[in-house]
Order: structure tokens, then C-alpha cells, then sequence
């Protein structure tokens, strides 16, 4: 709706999204590797990473359109909101146990 009113304003919200949301994202999948891994393995770790993501976004939307023709888009809308739910328990779980060892 922003870029209909004004392209300047429409691009640079766009921008700073993109800025704000992929920023993070290339810096959690290129940094924490080499942290945990060191550098003598530190692309591969990356690598794994980068091709794991892009397998989850490409099984995501085949998913994604399969609920969709099966059973409609709110139902496609609810499935994601409750996979989100049980990784966050999973991993509130996992950092749990973590801490006690």
C-alpha cells in the first residue's frame, strides 16, 4: 500500500526489510559456524548450512502447496503456526537440558 503512494518511500521500506531481515540471516549462517567450528572447516559448515536452508524453503513451499490444494490456505496458515510452536518447545527443551550438564 506504501509503494502505491510513493515509489521512494515503497523502496526504502523494502530496502530496510530486506536489510534488517537477510542481514541477521547471513550473519547467523556465516558467523556462529565459524565460531563453533573454527576456520580450518569454517566453508564447510556454511555450505552445509546455505544448502540445508535453501532444501527447507524448497520442501517448505512444495508443502505449502500441497495443504493448500488439499485442505485451503487456512489450514496451510494454522500447520506452520503450530510447527513454529513445537520448534520453539523443542528448542526451549534442548537449551534446558543443555544448561544442566
Amino acid at each position: 500500500i506504501i509503494y502505491e503512494y510513493n515509489r521512494f518511500i515503497g523502496i526504502l521500506v523494502l530496502s530496510s526489510l530486506g536489510l534488517f531481515l537477510y542481514g541477521i540471516g547471513s550473519q547467523i549462517v556465516s558467523t556462529i559456524p565459524v565460531e563453533i567450528v573454527g576456520q580450518k572447516h569454517s566453508s564447510l559448515a556454511v555450505g552445509i548450512i546455505n544448502f540445508m536452508g535453501a532444501m527447507g524453503a524448497f520442501t517448505s513451499s512444495i508443502i505449502t502447496g500441497i495443504l493448500i490444494n488439499l485442505y485451503g490456505s487456512d489450514f496451510s496458515f494454522k500447520f506452520w503456526n503450530y510447527m513454529q510452536i513445537l520448534q520453539l518447545i523443542v528448542l526451549t527443551i534442548t537449551y534446558i537440558h543443555g544448561k544442566k550438564m
